[in-house]
């Protein structure tokens, strides 16, 4: 499935490094967020910190001189947090942890150890007064941790969070993770509470509109020009209401969220270019909120200019009295 990866209301620079798993979320000024953001490969935590890691307490300065690993650093106004494995030496051997480390504004510090990490960390995203941790479990499956206020694990979301898809610093949309094994990979759309916790999907939609059933139409008229030994030496379905598609990007204004699925080009490019429909839905946070279409997509535009377009504000003619 092709994606587009998430981000905050105020974009941060996440800067993606390599090295066993912690979680340190700093808050620091702004030479240290320089700083963290040159870190490279296998780079001791001490440098995460900088300067401001002198006053570390006793519980906390032994984990400087560890390496840190397949991590993440956000920089943002708030400081730097920094996502990854630290190595250590143990008994001849090496101890990977998974730990949450926080240097407050006023500098004070505290720690949150997890028993376990699994995964690579890709990025970390804050939402409100949460963190948002994109994991990489295999080629086919990324989670989504939703960290608390308190550091701890609030939940994990079965996919990732879009760019630009999170609403009112509460309400994620997530694409779901689908199996790399699976014939066809479905486009799923899902809006979830970060503060509750309940979530609900809304793509794809109860009721497909024109352009999907016109879609749906011509993937049947494909299937039946390639029959049925094809579908057999493919290990393809063949059936039109589940084809290969991805959601692509996406845009947010005042609560409501355009974005566009794209469907691949085998099978279809049997019988027609590649398409991409839109879709917006208005009040994403709302409970009765529903995607409706909005239009094709031409595939050589600017997606993103598209998606802006259609949740600019509507212009009423000028009224001649």
């Amino acid at each position: 499935m092709r994606t587009a990866s998430a981000s905050l209301p105020r974009r941060a620079r996440a800067v993606p490094f390599f090295a066993g798993i912690a979680l340190v979320l700093l808050f620091a000024p702004a030479p240290l967020a320089r700083d963290a953001a040159t870190l490279g490969h296998g780079a001791k935590l001490r440098y995460v910190f900088g300067a401001s890691g002198v006053d570390a307490p006793p519980d906390i300065a032994p984990l400087l001189g560890e390496m840190t690993s397949s991590g993440a650093v956000l920089t943002d106004d708030h400081g730097i947090v920094y996502v990854g494995y630290l190595d250590s030496e143990c008994d001849g051997g090496r101890l990977r942890r998974l730990r949450v480390i926080e240097r407050a504004a006023g500098g004070a510090w505290r720690q949150v150890a997890f028993a376990e990490g699994t995964g690579s960390i890709q990025e970390v995203r804050r939402v409100g007064c949460r963190l948002l941790v994109g994991v990489h479990r295999s080629p086919s499956a990324q989670n989504t941790w939703v960290l608390g206020p308190e550091l701890a694990l609030e939940r994990v979301l079965k996919g990732h969070v879009l760019e630009s898809g999170v609403v009112a610093d509460r309400f994620a949309l997530v694409v779901v993770a689908q199996p790399r094994w699976g014939a066809v990979r479905e486009a799923r759309l899902e809006v979830h509470d970060l503060k509750t916790g309940s979530h609900r999907e809304v793509f794809p939609p109860e009721r497909p509109g024109p352009l999907t059933a016109a879609l749906r139409a011509r993937a049947a008229e494909c299937f039946g020009e390639l029959g049925q030994d094809w579908c057999r030496e493919n290990n393809h379905p063949c059936d039109p209401r589940r084809l290969e598609s991805w959601v692509g990007e996406l845009a947010e204004r005042d609560g409501a969220v355009a974005f566009f699925v794209g469907y691949a080009e085998d099978p279809l490019d049997h019988c027609g270019p590649i398409t991409r429909i839109a879709y917006v839905m208005r009040d994403a946070a709302s409970r009765t909120a529903v995607v409706e279409e909005a239009g094709a997509l031409d595939v050589s535009a600017n997606a993103r200019d598209a998606l802006e377009r259609l949740l600019a504000p509507q212009r009423r003619p000028p009224r001649h009295d």
